[in-house]
Order: structure tokens, then sequence, then C-alpha cells
């Protein structure tokens, strides 16, 4: 039988292989397969997908379970996740559908698993964000992905945790900044940022997103980064990503991205 529609996949001894089968069913062509693995730097196999057929899925996936929480579950707990595209879905369908910390943190660390690619951490965008005490999401669940800086002895792929715990941050910036600015200085600068930019200068997943981060803290707080870059807090690879990216923002004046240059090191 022809499965037009992941509605069609029944949850039985076949399961897995008719899922896989469904989606190589909109495999992309091979000159894309290679340029999309060659952008995504990974070793899982890449079917070439755009993102509106994630985007699409992964609605069949959340409208076969809108009734049927089972349904969920079953999708959840017997996705092979070998695929990239695969653990995109995963993860999208998983930050439409929860909002219980425990719940995310729990299949999210699932997908992660042998994820080796900075598109993964960053596809992690939770839709019920504003469902979520934020005490637990800034004290809770980012901190819960970030320590993993701890294990870096333990799981190799360390670095995709610790980048989806920083993305985390993205959707709260604002707020952290306007009410909250010690989590910012205490926590993420004094302590996160400091111990990736000297115990793991040769992580790029992670001062990638570092610098991308200052970045946006500049905007929100120009006098703090340039403090920051004046006293030389990061290893050479983050203060020269940051002043880069912050050069690429359009709401950065001519002058002060002039100015910037004095702090690159060299």
């Amino acid at each position: 039988m022809e499965i037009k529609s992941y509605l069609d996949i029944k949850k039985d001894k076949d399961y897995k292989r008719n899922y896989e089968s469904y989606l190589l069913s909109f495999k992309g062509d091979e000159n894309r397969i290679i340029y999309q693995r060659n952008i995504l730097n990974t070793k899982l196999e890449v079917l070439g997908y755009y993102f509106s057929k994630i985007n699409d899925i992964s609605k069949e996936i959340l409208l076969d379970s809108k009734n049927n929480e089972e349904n969920m579950y079953y999708f959840l707990d017997n996705s092979p996740l070998t695929i990239f595209e695969e653990k995109q879905i995963y993860s999208k369908v998983v930050c439409s559908y929860f909002s219980d910390i425990e719940k995310i943190k729990f299949y999210l660390t699932k997908m992660l698993k042998n994820a080796d690619s900075w598109a993964i951490s960053d596809s992690v965008k939770l839709k019920k964000i504003n469902k979520i005490d934020t005490n637990k999401y800034l004290y809770d669940l980012i901190p819960y992905f970030i320590s993993y800086l701890g294990k870096s002895n333990e799981i190799s792929n360390f670095d995709i945790y610790v980048r989806t715990g920083l993305n985390l941050l993205f959707p709260k910036l604002k707020e952290l900044f306007l009410n909250n600015k010690n989590y910012i200085i205490s926590y993420i600068i004094d302590d996160v940022f400091q111990t990736i930019s000297t115990s793991f200068p040769s992580s790029y997943y992670l001062g990638m997103m570092v610098a991308w981060l200052l970045s946006y803290f500049y905007i929100y707080d120009k006098e703090l980064v340039i403090n920051l870059l004046k006293e030389r807090r990061f290893n050479k690879f983050i203060t020269n990503k940051t002043i880069s990216k912050i050069k690429d923002s359009f709401r950065v004046s001519k002058d002060d991205k002039e100015n910037l240059n004095q702090y690159r090191l060299k």
C-alpha cells in the first residue's frame, strides 16, 4: 500500500520501517543532498528536504495526535532518529506539543543523542513558551542543557547539547535585559561564556553561538559588550567573531561598527 500521509501509517510491528519509507519517499536530488550535507556538516543520512516538507510532516504527526495522546507517545517512543530530517521533525513536534519542562528535557535529550550538526540545536524552538513558567525555563530547562559542559569527557557531542541550551536564550533576551540582567551577567557571561572561552577554545559550534549571542547583547546593552571587549574577556575566535557579527547588523550605526575594529585581537 502506498503511504501518502503519516496518517496512513499503522501503529504496528512495521511502523518503523513504514515511517522511514515514508520519509525516504520525499528524498531530494543528489546535488541538493550533497550541498546540504556539506553545509550541515553531518554524518547522518540527509534527504535534502526543504523546510516546508519538515513543517508538513510535523503537522501531520500533530494532527494524528490531536484527539489521541497515545499516538503522540507512540511516535516519540518509536522514531528511529537515524536521519537528519527525522531529528528536525522530531524536534519540531516536541517543541510544538509540550509545555511540560520534564517532558521537553526527556524527549529533546533523546533526539540530541548522536546529533552532530549546529542545525539540530538551532531547530529547537518552543512554540508553547508562554505557557512555561519563566523561572523553570531559566533555572531548570536552560541550565539542564548547558550542564553538558561538565560531560565533555563522557559525551562526544556535548557541545550540541550546550548549544541547544544557549539557543533557548534567544526568545527571552529582551525580557532578561529589562528585568533580570544579573542572569545574563553572572550566569551566562561570567560563568558559561567564560568556561567556553577558556576550557573549550576549539569548539567551533560553541564559540560561534557565544559570538552570536554577544552580538545580540550589544543591541540591548552596547556598553556591556564594549567593556567585555575592552577587558579581553574572551579568546581570539569569540572576540573577533563577535565583532564581525555586530558589524553585520543593520541595527548598528556605521560609526559604531568602525569603533569596534580597535578591539579585534591579532
